[in-house]
């Protein structure tokens, strides 16, 4: 049987299970939270055809723009049951779509690690659009690898309307321009990624009568939220404070520790991930003088990025996952990369572990209403594995940086 059948098959049996999976009791009750607000966005905008007076909106025009496409099933039924099947049919959709670019980069083993990392994710990624802002992320990798510069710095500026981490690729891109091809085609892709954004904010302003102080306030949305009680951050301070604890608060759509608990100002923390960010990027810059593009830097950048955010929500660790199948031809020969794949895997199964599987009690046991348990250590032990990975990266970045890591594309055939 081909290998590339064989390599779908695997993923179809990792979608049907996650699916399967979507429905149970143990993931749904947690997962459907934010399924219910991009119903109600999608509504809105159904009952009012603008989005001119929507209020407490936290999302980016890219993703209201995926909820409002989904909207018009609710107009034969409108519900939310309704919705969320359209949800889910979407995101499985996205999923099969994300899976053609590791199929063309890297073959029937890049399909496969992209079923194994769905399996060990497990099906939170069918509750959120991240999966979609991880896609167009991929594709504007993919035209980079042929060639296609300017596409790719369009995509990744739609990308960046979707969700607002993948500018953090931007200047790696910018730096390849400049280093191969000279300042001024480098101020050409700039000037590219820029036009894009205002061209995709003016026509998504004018045709939905949206607010640019409501986009704006969006991003404030996430600049308010409290220091989260799953990020490495969290981790450090329980080991500080054990047997006393900081108290986890509600506020902003997420779970984190009061202000008054978190030793520094929280705006602080806003900007604590800037400090490996430069640091990494000016190790770049002395590093080669025509370098190649390295998938391995852009995992090394979105791994050290999560992990200096001050919120760390699983969903987030899809950005970071959805780049390996990209890279996997001949590397799990390398003992490293052996490593590597098993911390990846064990970092994403502790992930759903903790949330959605046992949430609740680890919001107990932080208030204080029940003894520490597994689920305590499994959220100090997961991201102490991040932190593992992240350096293990970097070795492998900085030993072999001069090798281009994105194989050149095959046939899909």
């Amino acid at each position: 049987m081909n290998k590339l059948l064989i390599g779908y098959l695997f993923l179809f049996l990792s979608v049907v299970l996650i699916t399967l999976l979507a429905f149970d009791s143990s993931y749904f009750p947690h997962l459907q939270v934010d399924i219910v607000v991009f119903y109600n966005r999608a509504n809105f905008f159904l009952q009012n055809l603008s989005l001119e007076h929507l209020a407490n909106n936290e999302y980016q025009p890219g993703a209201l723009l995926f909820f409002i496409l989904l909207s018009p099933i609710l107009s034969i039924n409108n519900s939310f049951d309704t919705f969320k099947l359209a949800f889910f049919a979407a995101n499985i959709l996205l999923l099969f779509l994300a899976s053609i670019i590791p199929a063309k980069t890297v073959g029937w083993m890049g399909i496969a690690v992209f079923g194994l990392i769905l399996l060990f994710t497990g099906p939170i990624i069918l509750f959120r659009f991240d999966l979609l802002a991880a896609l167009v992320v991929n594709l504007s990798f993919y035209f980079w690898l042929k060639d296609k510069k300017i596409l790719s710095f369009v995509i990744l500026s739609i990308a960046t309307q979707i969700k607002v981490y993948p500018i953090i690729f931007l200047p790696y891109l910018l730096f390849l321009s400049f280093k191969n091809k000279g300042i001024k085609v480098a101020f050409g892709h700039l000037l590219c990624f820029l036009g894009s954004l205002i061209i995709f904010l003016s026509l998504f302003i004018l045709i939905f009568d949206a607010r640019l102080a409501d986009i704006i306030n969006a991003l404030d949305f996430h600049a308010k939220k409290p220091l989260g009680i799953e990020s490495v951050y969290a981790t450090v301070l329980l080991l500080l404070n054990t047997p006393h604890l900081p108290q986890p608060v509600g506020a902003y759509g997420i779970w984190g520790f009061s202000p008054k608990d978190i030793v520094l100002p929280l705006q602080v923390y806003n900007y604590l991930w800037l400090i490996p960010f430069i640091i990494l990027h000016i190790v770049l810059f002395f590093q080669a003088r025509r370098p190649n593009f390295d998938l391995r830097f852009c995992l090394v950048n979105i791994l050290s990025f999560l992990i200096f955010s001050k919120v760390f929500a699983h969903q987030y660790l899809i950005w970071f996952l959805l780049i390996i199948p990209l890279f996997f031809k001949n590397h799990l020969k390398k003992t490293i990369w052996k490593i590597n794949l098993l911390l990846i895997l064990l970092t994403s199964l502790l992930s759903q572990f903790i949330y959605p599987l046992n949430y609740t009690e680890f919001l107990e046991e932080l208030m204080g209403k029940n003894n520490f348990s597994f689920v305590f250590y499994a959220s100090i032990v997961r991201n102490i594995l991040l932190v593992v990975l992240l350096v293990s990266l970097i070795f492998d970045w900085l030993k072999s940086s001069d090798k281009s890591t994105l194989v050149k594309t095959t046939s899909i055939s």
